[in-house]
């Protein structure tokens, strides 16, 4: 008797109108069950943050750097949402996906300082004692390949590569006035929400390396390095980050892992009109639960 194989169905188009990281993910669960293992890990990471945007200041004339969190009073510590995806195919070669979302907005009823910003073709300026609203959205994505390139009983080593993906969402609100240059006069009064999301976002590439040491049956050590930068056209932006983690055991299929990790992400886009040089940087501890399937 002969086995026949099903037609091979019509590849859905339902993929393509998704988000491409969700149609990733999507993907990767669909061939678990021809992976040698698949990973799902959730966590939560409490943040430390600092974010700088170059501004001018009126006063000195020059260019200086506008603190969100001491001058527009965005929050300093958050917890963030953190998952991870790692699928490995073969015993070197695997496959991730780690997406990190940090959302934050604040008040300031009295600026301290004035500065001006340049947005499509216009300057805008605050003016010492005005009220400012100011949202900022960052969320990373982060997807590529690993190569184990070195494995003994008890230190691997993985070569990365791929790319990070960061998105950024800009938002001024409240006392806003026009000028007509960086040192001219204010010429009219405006309330303006600024928005700049879908022109930030923009996939760069990232090289890393990623090793694990193991302490017994129980417990391993595990860290990794990434970092990059481009320059393309209008915007350029840059990437480092580093993690240290130790990871229990629980059981074959599940772990508990506790890490302290730095990040620093830079995106400088600057079209005909626009100057927008953003740098945030975010560290401190994670816990991670993760499923081996």
């Amino acid at each position: 008797m002969t086995n026949r194989l099903p037609p091979a169905s019509r590849p859905s188009t339902t993929l393509w109108h998704l988000p491409w990281w969700l149609a990733v993910l999507l993907s990767l669960c669909t061939m678990r069950a021809q992976a040698q293992s698949f990973e799902i890990e959730l966590g939560a990471f409490w943040a430390l943050s600092s974010t700088d945007l170059t501004v001018y200041d009126p006063i000195f004339e020059q260019n200086r750097l506008l603190n969100f969190e001491s001058e527009l009073n965005l929050p300093h510590d958050q917890t963030l949402a953190y998952l991870d995806l790692e699928y490995r195919f073969q015993p070197r070669h695997m496959i991730y996906l780690d997406w990190r979302r940090l959302h934050r907005s604040g008040e300031n009823h009295s600026v301290m300082d004035p500065f001006q910003f340049t947005w499509d073709n216009q300057r805008y300026q605050v003016d010492a004692g005005s009220y400012l609203a100011t949202e900022l959205n960052i969320d990373i994505v982060r997807f590529g390949y690993g190569y184990r390139f070195y494995q003994s009983d008890k230190i691997a080593a993985d070569l990365l590569t791929g790319l990070h993906i960061t998105h950024l969402k800009l938002g001024f609100r409240g006392d806003l006035e026009m000028t007509a240059a960086p040192t001219g006069q204010p010429s009219s009064d405006s309330e303006l929400e600024l928005e700049v999301a879908n022109s930030v976002t923009a996939p760069l590439p990232s090289l890393g390396l990623q090793m694990e040491y193991q302490l017994g049956k129980k417990w391993q050590i595990r860290s990794h390095l990434q970092a990059f930068y481009l320059s393309a056209g209008e915007i350029s932006g840059w990437m480092g980050e580093a993690e240290i983690a130790a990871r229990y055991q629980i059981t074959d299929a599940l772990s508990v892992t506790a890490a302290y990790s730095y990040f620093q992400v830079g995106v400088d886009y600057q079209p005909e009109h626009t100057d927008l040089n953003v740098t945030h940087r975010f560290y401190g501890p994670m816990a991670k639960l993760a499923y081996r399937f």
